[in-house]
């Protein structure tokens, strides 16, 4: 005659089973949060994201080393580019200049975060933000969430500022290298 469990070993088994699925779903979450920059308005922009457009934009737009694009710097503009191009695109007050569409045509399958970066660095150059359109942004801002990831530094709403770590502790994501040419 075979005995069936008891209801405290159903308990604990069913117990078990809660635990390992809550931890499952809660490991899920910690690896999504170590694999953003930032968050916007529950929208994430990856640790990938950032690295491509600063790859991008510093492998074809960048002439002069020391101009380099550092990937703390490069997140803290996304979440800075998204609120001024949203800004500018609503009050219709710029539209892609030659300046973005050359830019855009020098970097081959640029990424939607790249391009929005492009936009941002175009509005910027034209100078198309008025002294009203700064408050209106940052108004918008301090009405919005926006968690950083601290390793990127510290994003402030109120003022539009954003401050990097000193010293800065992300390591640059390796990009690949091209094969070596033979007879090199």
């Amino acid at each position: 005659m075979m005995r069936r469990p008891s209801m405290t070993r159903r308990g604990l088994g069913l117990s078990a089973a809660l635990i390992v699925a809550s931890l499952s779903l809660g490991g899920c979450e910690v690896v999504q949060r170590s694999r953003t920059a930032a968050f916007v308005n529950g929208q994430a922009i990856s640790v990938e994201d950032v690295a491509e457009t600063t790859r991008q934009y510093n492998q074809f737009l960048v002439t002069d080393p020391s101009q380099q694009l550092t990937e703390a710097r490069a997140a803290g503009t996304l979440v800075l580019a998204g609120f001024v191009v949203a800004h500018v695109e609503k009050a219709g007050t710029w539209k892609p200049d030659a300046r973005y569409v050359s830019d855009l045509a020098k970097v081959p399958d640029a990424s939607e975060h790249t391009k929005e970066l492009l936009k941002f660095v175009s509005i910027s150059n034209a100078k198309a933000l008025t002294p009203q359109d700064v408050t209106s942004i940052i108004a918008t801002m301090s009405a919005a969430k926006i968690e950083m990831d601290p390793r990127y530094g510290t994003f402030s709403p109120t003022d539009g500022g954003f401050v990097q770590q000193q010293p800065n502790w992300v390591v640059p994501t390796p990009t690949a290298t091209a094969p070596a040419q033979p007879g090199q």
